[in-house]
């Protein structure tokens, strides 16, 4: 007599049956899901964005991925494509990728402004210049139109060679308030003169 064949269908795994609790919405499984894979995963993460980014950013990613993982399994999760842990570090580089991007543009804004704020600093000596060019009849005319004590600071400075101390003393006011009148005077200046510059 034939014995029956018997075929054993294997048990699901725990981590299988853990990914059908939270697409079932199971908050309990969410967290054991969690425990059991945050550290690994920051530590993906992190790997990938450490140029750009810190250990926080990459936990902040992690946080935000489970996240995603809890809302969205459930009607955007495919068994048939791979298992929930796949799915979840799949989600955390999509994630580290734009932070990336994000990133990088935000630094480079931060570049540009240091540079560009550098070559103003850098710029105050063109007015310099032009001030001690004593018969620049277009630097003149705008030096004129200061604020008096803009003006009063600029001539004291470039034209009769007043020390910082001897403006502060002529103006009455603290030698602070001299270099303030003095950059805010040669800022005014160049913006003026560009302007007028730019519209001949």
């Amino acid at each position: 007599m034939d014995m029956p064949s018997i075929i054993s269908t294997p048990e699901p795994s725990d981590s299988d049956k853990v990914s059908k609790r939270i697409i079932a919405g199971d908050p309990n499984a969410l967290r054991i899901f969690v425990e059991q894979h945050a550290n690994k995963l920051t530590l993906y993460v992190y790997k990938l964005v450490h140029k750009w980014g810190t250990i926080e950013d990459a936990k902040d990613i992690v946080q935000n991925t489970f996240v995603i993982v809890w809302v969205k399994s459930a009607s955007h999760y495919n068994q048939a494509r791979g298992s929930l842990i796949t799915w979840t570090y799949a989600i955390a580089r999509n994630m580290a990728v734009t932070f990336l991007r994000k990133e990088k543009a935000r630094q480079a804004n931060i570049l540009i402004e240091n540079k560009s704020e550098k070559v103003f600093e850098d710029s105050l000596s063109i007015e310099e210049y032009l001030i001690d060019k004593g018969n620049h009849s277009a630097i003149n005319h705008l030096i004129q139109n200061l604020p008096y004590e803009q003006k009063q600071a600029i001539e004291l400075r470039y034209y009769h060679g007043y020390s910082l101390d001897q403006i502060a003393v002529h103006a009455k006011c603290p030698k602070e308030t001299v270099k303030t009148r003095l950059r805010r005077a040669k800022k005014l200046i160049r913006q003026q003169y560009i302007n007028n510059c730019s519209s001949n």
